[in-house]
């Protein structure tokens, strides 16, 4: 019996100490990141990639960067190929610059926010965790964007309590809706030219207004 206990102890302990090599984005969100964009533009921004395993990673790798539809899952926009070797010891994280172009697409970016999801890949490591954000795109060639999102203003900002709504150049409001950085809408109230968001978790959000002729007011806060 205690020989038996010993092999399973033996077994249990080279599992624990088995070496992996494995990959995955750090939470830390992108450098340089610009969450408000207009489409056909390109921006550059950093991410970090960490060796979540417990031996060196010395190989190359590829990123992938995603846009995730509801219907359609996650559409790959863009794929960064290190092209050499990549050496990351066990914790430690390697920064990588990614270039962004917004062109629009029915599988790839689209206007409004779109959920970015990255992540590494390497045919020798274990992919473990990725990293989602979103970007919100205007086209200036639809409906004059352009102009409408930069009308609305909404103060303060970052606001921590309440928001105010200016600018609606004395229209009736339609409807009203908000949209957190998941790309959801959240339903909510306008007291006259007051918003209550104290109960809205920290992050950033966009303010959609239409009005009673059916044209809409965008804006954007950071909720703290």
């Amino acid at each position: 019996m205690k020989k038996i206990f010993f092999f399973l102890f033996m077994a249990v302990a080279a599992t624990s100490n088995a070496q992996t090599t494995a990959l995955g984005m750090s939470p830390i969100p992108p450098i340089n990141l610009v969450d408000t964009v207009f489409s056909g533009s390109s921006h550059s921004h950093t991410v970090y990639v960490k060796n979540t395993g417990n031996t060196i990673f010395n190989d190359s790798l590829e990123i992938y960067t995603s846009v995730y539809d509801s219907l359609l899952g996650y559409n790959i926009v863009d794929v960064y190929n290190s092209n050499s070797t990549v050496l990351i010891n066990p914790g430690d994280s390697a920064a990588f610059a990614l270039t962004a172009v917004y062109n629009l697409s029915p599988t790839g970016y689209k206007t409004g926010v779109d959920i970015i999801v990255v992540w590494p890949y390497a045919t020798n490591a274990t992919i473990t965790d990725s990293l989602t954000y979103s970007v919100y795109i205007i086209d200036p060639n639809g409906i004059n964007e352009l102009n409408i999102y930069t009308s609305l203003k909404v103060f303060p900002n970052p606001a921590k309590d309440h928001v105010l709504v200016d600018a609606i150049e004395n229209k009736k409001i339609k409807s009203i809706r908000l949209i957190d950085s998941k790309g959801c809408s959240l339903n909510i109230e306008l007291n006259g030219s007051i918003i209550n968001v104290e109960n809205l978790s920290e992050g950033i959000y966009i303010l959609d207004i239409e009005l009673e002729n059916n044209q809409h007011r965008y804006g954007k806060f950071i909720k703290q």
